[in-house]
């Protein structure tokens, strides 16, 4: 997981684990020359990791991150945030069940933020990621969820393209691509 800070673009965060107990956040304020840990979260033996990040890009300050590790006998996804810049963290949402894999911004509308899980379903925040409710949870969003203005998604389902222009309440195929895409990006330079 990887994310670029809007205004300081030499600030970089990147999530990842430390196998086979730590799940971690990093961030370099020199464009990745060095680095410092800024979250760990510990299992022993859980193997956790730091699937996504997101830095709201109209409060930079406000940094998420999604990690999995386990809850009892089930997985689970935890959602965590930081009003400062990844100084400090508290834990906003556990899904039980389900693989955070993307943390997506609306370019548009500051506060709405997406997750996307690995079982193609969709998580919403109107409030910059302090809560979170749930859209679709059956199975009908996609992954490799990215945002795109106004209130527009893209997501990725098998060998389909998903699209909703609702906020992601509503999905359609919008195309075909080679199943096992694994990322997609909206250019906005165009």
């Amino acid at each position: 997981a990887l994310a670029v800070h809007p205004a300081l673009t030499a600030t970089v965060v990147a999530g990842g684990g430390d196998y086979p107990d730590q799940a971690m956040l990093l961030r370099s304020a020199d464009a990745g020359i060095t680095w410092e840990e800024v979250f760990t979260y510990t299992v022993p033996g859980g193997y956790p990791t730091v699937n996504a990040v997101a830095i709201l890009p109209f409060t930079p300050s406000v940094w998420l991150l999604a990690h999995d590790g386990p809850v009892g006998a089930d997985y689970a996804s935890f959602i965590w945030r930081s009003t400062d810049s990844g100084d400090s963290w508290t834990q906003v949402y556990t899904l039980t069940r389900a693989g955070v894999d993307r943390l997506v911004t609306d370019p548009v509308t500051p506060a709405v933020v997406y997750a996307g899980t690995v079982e193609h379903n969709l998580y919403r925040s109107g409030d910059g990621g302090l809560t979170w409710a749930a859209v679709i949870t059956d199975g009908s969003a996609g992954q490799c969820l990215v945002a795109d203005a106004p209130h527009t998604l893209y997501a990725t389902r098998g060998g389909e393209v998903r699209t909703s222009s609702d906020g992601g309440d509503t999905w359609t195929t919008a195309g075909f691509i080679p199943d096992g895409v694994r990322t997609l990006a909206i250019d906005r330079g165009a």
